[in-house]
């Protein structure tokens, strides 16, 4: 009589038939605890054999092999995903692409506020321009520009004084005026025996 058919083991065991009776055998990744209930966990005794960098995890009766986030399977191991074909920074940073992440760097004229945010750093009132103590800063988004004061010239960064009196570009021309020139901007001066009236000057 072959035992077997009645199915007398447990379901987590294969029976055997003998002479005379049957024996049950657990299945393999099974222990014997009276009966065959009790899973090995693979993961937590190191029996297993996954390529780094995927992970051990345990199943009912054996354990499968995953990639961690940031990787995908590809020919039984794990390729590291370029998370920057994503585009997963703002326009504002260069993504770099890391083991299993990636990595956002705000560009120059931008600081980091969070793992894939970037705020303007406004040079002008932070005082990180380069302007000339005689221009003026205007911020822009990322950068900024110097542009002269009145009575300078240069390109902001670099200026120098103009004499409006020596180059002639004054509107001191009316009768009885002289151009006085002084850092940064000129006066229209009466001559002596004149006196101002308005924005001329007349005689006594």
């Amino acid at each position: 009589i072959d035992e077997c058919l009645t199915n007398p083991c447990d379901p987590n065991a294969n029976c055997q038939n003998t002479q005379p009776g049957f024996k049950c055998a657990c299945k393999p990744l099974y222990v014997l605890e009276n009966i065959c209930v009790s899973d090995i966990d693979e993961c937590v005794t190191g029996d297993y054999v996954c390529a780094e960098p995927s992970e051990c995890v345990n199943n009912p009766g054996g354990y499968s092999c995953q990639c961690p986030n940031g990787y995908v399977e590809e020919l039984a191991t794990c390729r590291n995903d370029n998370e920057c074909t994503f585009l997963p920074c703002p326009s504002t940073a260069t993504c770099d692409n890391t083991p299993g992440s990636f990595k956002c760097t705000c560009k120059e004229g931008f600081r980091q506020t969070g793992l894939q945010s970037c705020e303007d750093i406004d040079e002008c009132t932070e005082n990180k321009h380069n302007c000339d103590p005689n221009a003026r800063c205007t911020n822009t988004f990322g950068s900024f520009f110097c542009t002269c004061k009145r009575g300078y010239k240069g390109d902001g960064v670099n200026g120098t004084y103009i004499d409006e009196c020596a180059t002639k570009t004054d509107d001191c021309n009316h009768i009885g005026q002289k151009c006085n020139n002084y850092e940064g901007g000129f006066d229209c001066m009466c001559l002596d025996g004149y006196v101002r009236y308005g924005n001329y000057c007349v005689g006594r």
